[in-house]
């Protein structure tokens, strides 16, 4: 048995690029579209309707990013998170990767205002910190994810030094 494809689609026209576009309209159909952009050279986005969940979504799980020190404590600042629930698809492509960022112990945010970490406080200034996205039912096994994973990269010696 074959997938229908039955999804309706609209086609949201834009200006500018990411993260500076603007929605100029949206429409129902592709050639409504071509005729708003064509004149002002805007691009054309085609997005599904109301889209079927993906299956992890259907099973219960959820996309955490978690931030963990080698030694498998989190960071506790406000600013550096140690797990934080995700809300975009897009974030799904990183999934089970793990990237690594060293840790330092003065932060400053876009505007300018500056915060102590609590890497210096945790006594891990200077050190990488693990930042990866994971697929979990909640908080505690996205924890639990995460060290399993963090726990492989040390016995192979795979975790970088600053």
């Amino acid at each position: 048995m074959g997938i229908k494809n039955n999804m309706k689609k609209i086609y949201v026209v834009t200006e500018g690029d990411y993260p500076d576009d603007q929605i100029m309209s949206v429409h129902d159909n592709r050639e409504d579209a071509e005729l708003m952009a064509e004149p002002f050279d805007y691009s054309i986005e085609e997005y599904e309707l109301n889209p079927p969940k993906p299956d992890y979504i259907k099973r219960g799980y959820k996309i955490y990013r978690v931030n963990m020190f080698q030694d498998g404590n989190l960071p506790k600042s406000p600013h550096s998170y140690g797990v934080q629930r995700c809300n975009y698809e897009w974030q799904v492509r990183d999934i089970g990767e793990a990237k690594f960022e060293e840790c330092e112990s003065v932060y400053y945010d876009a505007i300018g205002r500056c915060y102590y970490d609590d890497c210096a406080d945790m006594g891990h200034n200077g050190e990488m910190i693990m930042k990866i996205t994971v697929l979990a039912k909640d908080r505690e096994h996205a924890i639990k994810i995460t060290d399993g994973k963090r726990e492989q990269l040390l016995a192979n010696g795979m975790w970088p030094s600053a």
